[in-house]
């Protein structure tokens, strides 16, 4: 039987591809016509061109088709969508892969969501399935729509679909980090708002391959939702550290005090409207690179999960720690001259 993946061209769609082709199994991917598919051809995996928008090509890649890992979405926020983009690929696109797999008896569906569905933890304890969902934006609105989606599917069709949240994912084949974050580090100071000791999530693109494949592969996952990331929750610092010494930096950290921050994002957050360019503005997703987001999310702990679940019932143990990750990605953005 074959397994399909769609959005296989992608970055966290790739690695699952390449984990999938290395346990033998067969892989069709159902990519965008102006999709990069020198990784997939480097697999052998079978590439059907089509869009999730698209009935038809839809249908015709999930011919024979027993598994479907659906990944094929906007992925994040970026600049000049409107409300309608994010509705057309991310809820309704994957309302229009349900219906192909309903219509083709698949055995198990995985629908990759994202924590932005769930959003901020209100109370400082780190977001768990069972957490009420208040997305923060277009993007996390989206992902929830798509996770609505996949609950009607089960509830009316007893569609064998499972639900994943990725949080924030770095590693190999990651450019958006690498401005933000790896680069900064490699310059030898990084400002941090506050102590530095609140917790975040920062999993390595490895890891949630094989989370996502368990969920697959469980029986048990069918109609169940689960948050995939690390082994644990990190610290601002604690990633900071671990990017400075696979860089070989002494890193400085300046800690600036939560004013003084919000002072600064503030005034990123108008140099933004005028100065359309990094470090104002983030090509991508038309935001700066600091804000009084920043500040919010590094001061608190909001985007933080439990992975209690997944561990408990998909015997999820991740396979590769935070300094391995780190150094796997600097290793990477060396290779391609990006550092």
């Amino acid at each position: 039987m074959v397994t399909l993946v769609t959005g296989g061209a992608g970055f966290i769609g790739g690695h699952l591809v390449e984990r999938l082709a290395k346990k033998g199994e067969k892989v069709r991917c159902l990519v965008k016509k102006d999709s990069d598919t020198s990784n997939l051809q480097r697999l052998k995996a079978e590439i059907i061109y089509g869009d999730i928008r698209d009935v038809q090509s839809i249908k015709s890649a999930m011919k024979g088709v027993d598994k479907v890992y659906h990944l094929a979405a906007i992925a994040r926020m970026y600049a000049g969508l409107k409300p309608s983009d994010y509705q057309a690929i991310n809820v309704d696109g994957t309302r229009n892969v349900l219906e192909a797999c309903r219509d083709s008896d698949v055995n198990h569906v995985v629908y990759t969501s994202s924590t932005e569905a769930v959003g901020p933890s209100p109370d400082g304890k780190p977001l768990t399935e069972e957490s009420e969902c208040r997305p923060q934006t277009l993007y996390g609105e989206s992902k929830l729509g798509g996770e609505k989606v996949c609950k009607e599917y089960y509830e009316k069709y007893r569609l064998p679909v499972t639900v994943v949240r990725p949080p924030m994912i770095y590693g190999p084949g990651n450019i958006l980090h690498l401005s933000r974050l790896f680069k900064v580090v490699k310059s030898g100071i990084y400002p941090v708002i506050g102590d530095g000791n609140s917790f975040m999530e920062f999993c390595y693109v490895g890891n949630e391959a094989q989370g996502i494949n368990l969920a697959g592969e469980s029986k048990k996952s069918i109609g169940r939702t689960y948050f995939i990331s690390d082994e644990r929750s990190y610290t601002v610092t604690e990633i900071l550290k671990a990017i400075a010494e696979a860089e070989g930096v002494k890193l400085r950290i300046l800690h600036m005090p939560v004013a003084a921050g919000n002072a600064v994002g503030l005034t990123f957050e108008g140099l933004s409207k005028v100065f359309r360019f990094w470090p104002f503005t983030i090509k991508e997703t038309g935001r700066p690179v600091f804000s009084r987001n920043t500040v919010k999310w590094t001061t608190h702990n909001t985007w933080f999960v439990s992975t209690e679940r997944a561990k408990k019932e998909l015997g999820y143990r991740p396979e590769t720690p935070l300094k391995e990750g780190v150094k796997k990605t600097v290793d990477w953005y060396r290779s391609i001259g990006a550092l």
